[in-house]
């Protein structure tokens, strides 16, 4: 088998519309799709499945509805072929603890995501909550560092 003809697996990936404001323009852009949009990408990519979380569940930042986000993202999941879901824990949102717990038995949920950067939450306050709770099922976090200071974005032909 060739490189070429092996599917991978997109482990960090979102739909929704991305909204980092009007400064942002372009990256919302590129950054932005439905699902059906998402998986058409990773199909042309040779990607078979893709890992995705809602931008619904992350921004804007400090005021996501991480709630809604995981609700929808169940939704459409388990509705779109070549998807799997990242469940989002929001520390500030303790229901999010609960949407995880019945979602992690999931076929379609792949395990736990985390981003402190978009809650404004750093993970020194919160933490060890969120890695006991993961310990209790053995679950993958999936967490962010922090935001690049410079970004270059590949939209079409263009760089920007």
């Amino acid at each position: 088998m060739s490189i070429q003809e092996l599917q991978a697996i997109d482990v960090h990936a979102h739909y929704g519309n991305m909204d980092r404001g009007q400064a942002q323009k372009v990256l919302n852009h590129c950054m932005s799709g439905d699902a059906e949009t998402v998986v058409s990408r990773a199909r042309t990519a040779n990607i078979e499945w893709t890992v995705v979380s809602p931008f619904l569940a992350l921004m804007p930042r400090g005021g996501a509805d991480a709630i809604a986000g995981n609700e929808e993202a169940a939704h459409v999941v388990d509705a779109t072929d070549g998807l799997l879901q990242w469940v989002v824990i929001d520390p500030l949102s303790p229901a999010t603890y609960e949407q995880a717990r019945e979602r992690l038995g999931h076929p379609n949920c792949m395990e736990i995501k985390i981003h402190q950067e978009e809650h404004c939450d750093p993970i020194r306050d919160h933490g060890k909550r969120i890695f006991e709770f993961a310990a209790e099922f053995d679950a993958v976090i999936l967490t962010h560092s922090g935001e690049a200071k410079s970004l270059s974005v590949s939209c079409g032909h263009s760089t920007y």
